[in-house]
């Protein structure tokens, strides 16, 4: 979660996929892995953006984790279903109860938002069919920690060796 002035602005510039190459901890032999992560952003929606704690069913649940003698005893983790929509959240971030409540509305309230928005862009689209389709697959940056450190962001085009600056948040490196 990123807060701040102009947060939205900067983080949507990172929606798309994004791309890692390193050698694996887990590899008997050293192999190079690649995997891939589809970012999406998206504001946190407030409750008072149309959603009432009336239409939501709230069920506390063990959050998931390792089994055996670490076995979560504690019901923290909450689902939050919209009941009008079906759609669904789960919060089990947090140790309490009442802060994965919180978090699993805020979340609820941003999916309920987007899906009332697809519908609107849906109907956008059938109305100007002409537009190009919006499709998923765009990869903005790629991330190589082994053998060499760079990282490229293919929108800017920049480059940058400075991997762990990145990582730790220093985007203004790779973007323009």
């Amino acid at each position: 979660m990123v807060r701040g002035p102009g947060a939205m602005l900067l983080m949507r510039t990172e929606a798309g996929v994004h791309r890692l190459s390193r050698i694996s901890s887990f590899g008997k032999k050293e192999k190079r892995h690649t995997s891939f992560a589809a970012v999406s952003v998206q504001p946190i929606s407030s409750l008072d953006e149309g959603i009432r704690e009336s239409d939501v069913r709230f069920e506390a649940m063990c959050a998931g984790g390792p089994g055996g003698q670490h076995m979560q005893k504690n019901e923290t983790a909450i689902r939050a279903t919209h009941i009008p929509t079906g759609i669904s959240a789960k919060s089990q971030g947090e140790r309490s109860q009442s802060s994965n409540k919180k978090m699993a509305l805020k979340v609820l309230a941003t999916r309920v938002a987007d899906a009332k928005t697809r519908v609107v862009d849906e109907g956008k689209r059938k109305r100007h069919s002409d537009l190009p389709s919006i499709q998923f697959g765009n990869q903005v940056r790629s991330y190589v920690l082994t053998p060499y450190r760079l990282i490229s962001d293919l929108v800017s085009g920049r480059k940058t060796d400075k991997v762990d600056e990145v990582l730790s948040g220093n985007l203004s490196l790779v973007r323009s």
